[in-house]
């Protein structure tokens, strides 16, 4: 993770891992593997957890996704810097588009955990 994206995409994998690793890993992890791709005002960003739970994020896109979000740059910042989308500044709100159900119900339990 390199670049001017580097500190978002630590911190998308730090809570991507936790949620993995916490107690409700079990139930997480019969949705994996996942793949979220974060469509930015400064570009796309990608967050995939693999069948066994490793996380990795970069920055780019892919074409097989099971979540594709819309969202401001600066909107995913901070509601991964305070995870409670009541203290993030007004704005657009993030357009989601699901492209599996595994996708639909993982975003549905996860969407608190990123502030979204």
């Amino acid at each position: 993770m390199q670049g001017p994206f580097a500190p978002i995409l630590g911190l998308l994998q730090a809570e991507l891992n936790a949620v993995i690793s916490g107690p409700m890993a079990p139930m997480v992890r019969s949705y994996l593997p996942q793949t979220w791709v974060f469509e930015t005002d400064r570009g796309p960003l990608t967050l995939a957890a693999d069948s066994v739970g490793r996380v990795s994020s970069f920055a780019g896109s892919v074409q097989e996704r099971d979540v594709t979000i819309r969202i401001r740059y600066d909107r995913l910042v901070s509601a991964l810097q305070t995870r409670d989308a009541r203290r993030i500044p007004p704005a657009e709100a993030p357009q989601v588009a699901f492209h599996s159900q595994k996708g639909n119900v993982a975003f549905s339990f996860l969407r608190n955990q990123f502030g979204l």
